[in-house]
């Protein structure tokens, strides 16, 4: 398939084909986070409550 190709041919065939996989997979996500976005805040939120409780309990035991 890549025979006698020289590198930046076979790099520009490759990324060809990793964008053509991933892109459709990033519009579906992208599709349900419209769809959803109420659902995405609040996951985010939450996270953003555990990171911040994490963080609490890691300051207070190196001052201790």
């Amino acid at each position: 398939m890549f025979e006698g190709d020289n590198m930046f041919a076979f790099k520009e065939k490759i990324s060809d084909k990793i964008i053509d996989k991933i892109c459709p997979i990033g519009e579906r996500a992208l599709a349900m986070c419209e769809k959803e976005e109420d659902k995405l805040l609040e996951i985010l939120d939450q996270g953003a409550k555990t990171a911040a409780r994490k963080a609490d309990q890691t300051l207070a035991a190196m001052k201790a």
